[in-house]
C-alpha cells in the first residue's frame, strides 16, 4: 500500500513552526558579551543580544568604550581607528564582531 500524499506534505508544510537555530555564537561573541557583562558601565551584569544596542542599554558609556576598545586592540591584535569609533562598529556585540573580523583578515 503506498502511502497518502499528507505526510509528504506535511514535512514541508508543517503545522507548527519549526524551531530556527540560536544566533550564530563564536568564541570572539563570547569573549565580547563576557567582556562587556563584567565591564558594564551600569554597574550591573546585564542581559543583552548580540543584536540589541548596547548604547541604549547602558552597557556601554564613553568611559567603558574606551576600556572596550583598548580590550579588543589587546586581546586581537588589531587597531581602532579614531575614525571607526562610530555606533555603526560598536553599538551592538554583532556590530563589534563584525568590525573586529573585517580588521583581523
Amino acid at each position: 500500500m503506498i502511502a497518502p500524499a499528507r505526510p509528504f506534505a506535511f514535512a514541508f508544510f508543517p503545522s507548527h513552526p519549526i524551531p530556527q537555530p540560536a544566533a550564530c555564537s563564536t568564541p570572539m561573541h563570547d569573549d565580547i558579551r563576557r567582556f562587556l557583562t563584567e565591564n558594564s558601565a551600569s554597574g550591573d551584569r546585564p542581559e543583552f543580544a548580540d543584536t540589541d544596542s548596547l548604547l541604549e542599554l547602558g552597557v556601554i558609556d564613553s568611559v567603558a568604550m574606551v576600556d572596550l576598545i583598548a580590550f579588543l586592540e589587546r586581546q586581537y591584535k588589531i587597531k581602532v581607528a579614531e575614525d571607526d569609533m562610530t555606533p555603526e562598529n560598536f553599538d551592538s556585540v554583532q556590530a563589534i564582531v563584525d568590525y573586529v573580523s573585517a580588521k583581523t583578515v
